[in-house]
């Protein structure tokens, strides 16, 4: 018999400066446009970086060891969070994302040793980008909006200097959905903070 599994997931997490960023731009669009075609995002703003998919409780004690073997294979590193934007695409748009606009080596690395944990044949599926998803869009209320095509777009730059990872489940209770932190673990070295310019 199975025991319980847990979905789960390996992420960034940046301070609260990221939160300032976020409510900033809704403020500023709510008072420009009134009512705006988003569903906030009510969970702690997190970089996620990979899902390491359904795992079952008696399976996980090995599954945190190999991730943490990846993340300390990979020293400490700066990346910038630079725009935020619809995406995929304005024309596709179903998030908001607070997201880089250039690929980090650094982070590729990080992701492709934490992807080979997964799926040790296809690394290269790991992303070199990354996003915090502000808030779901309703596609709509956006048509029925119709703002300018550079409406939500908004050049930003959050220097976000990564030391460490989580890995968490996400749980829901109620109507809401909420993190639980399994495992905090550092990267090959750790003086990391987040710095907004």
């Amino acid at each position: 018999m199975s025991g319980r599994t847990k979905t789960v997931f390996v992420a960034i997490v940046p301070p609260p400066y990221v939160r300032r960023v976020i409510n900033a731009r809704r403020r500023e669009w709510t008072e420009r446009y009134g009512s705006l075609p988003f569903t906030w995002s009510q969970t702690e703003p997190l970089i996620t970086i990979a899902s390491l998919g359904h795992v079952e409780d008696v399976r996980l004690p090995s599954l945190l060891s190999q991730v943490k073997t990846a993340v300390q294979s990979c020293p400490s590193f700066d990346f910038a969070l630079e725009i935020i934007r619809l995406a995929p695409t304005p024309e596709t748009a179903k998030m908001l994302w607070l997201a880089t606009t250039t690929p980090s080596p650094e982070l590729a690395r990080l992701c492709t040793a934490i992807a080979r944990v997964q799926s040790p044949h296809h690394p290269e599926l790991a992303p070199q980008h990354a996003h915090i998803t502000m808030a779901r869009v309703d596609r709509a209320a956006l048509r029925r909006l119709n703002p300018p095509a550079d409406a939500f777009i908004y050049p930003t730059r959050v220097t976000v200097a990564v030391d460490s990872v989580i890995v968490y489940e996400t749980v829901r209770i109620g109507t809401t959905r909420e993190i639980v932190t399994l495992e905090h673990l550092p990267l090959s070295d750790s003086c990391g903070t987040l710095e907004l310019l």
